[in-house]
């Protein structure tokens, strides 16, 4: 994801669902990023999945 300009993600998990996990000063900006990320990289298909984005905190 670096290379595609989306530094702020830190890892990706792939399954039944798609985990992400990314760097942000809150919860709304961490899923506006992922929002974007998915719509820009084609992660997922609209017309076969939905997007539903929830955001919280990571154990530090």
């Amino acid at each position: 994801m670096h290379k595609s300009g989306f530094e702020e993600v830190r890892s990706i998990r792939a399954g039944k669902f798609l985990s992400v996990e990314v760097e942000a000063p809150d919860g709304e900006s961490a899923a506006g990023l992922v929002r974007k990320m998915c719509d820009e990289l084609r992660i997922f298909n609209p017309a076969a999945h939905s997007l539903t984005v929830e955001a919280g905190r990571a154990a530090q």
